[in-house]
């Protein structure tokens, strides 16, 4: 089925989210995207307060890049002097 605008209609499916931020993905949503335990998720953030969120392999290039983004503490000077000749 298609909107007005020509795009397919999207499944909405809601879920809430706990005083610790979590929150159980809907059976809908894991089937759609073939989640399992333990499975990596990759949220984007994107403009005007929307975000999509997709499954990963480890060696996805987006998850490395986001993965990398985690590990600026260790991108100093210092360290850069500490491993230099390594």
């Amino acid at each position: 089925m298609a909107t007005k605008r020509g795009s397919p209609k999207a499944t909405r499916l809601v879920a809430k989210v706990t005083a610790k931020g979590q929150t159980t993905i809907p059976k809908k949503v894991r089937e759609a995207l073939r989640v399992r335990t333990g499975d990596l998720l990759l949220w984007e953030i994107q403009p005007g307060g929307k975000a999509s969120v997709r499954r990963v392999q480890p060696l996805d290039l987006d998850y490395l890049h986001a993965l990398e983004m985690t590990l600026s503490e260790w991108a100093g000077p210092a360290d850069e002097e500490a491993y230099r000749d390594l």
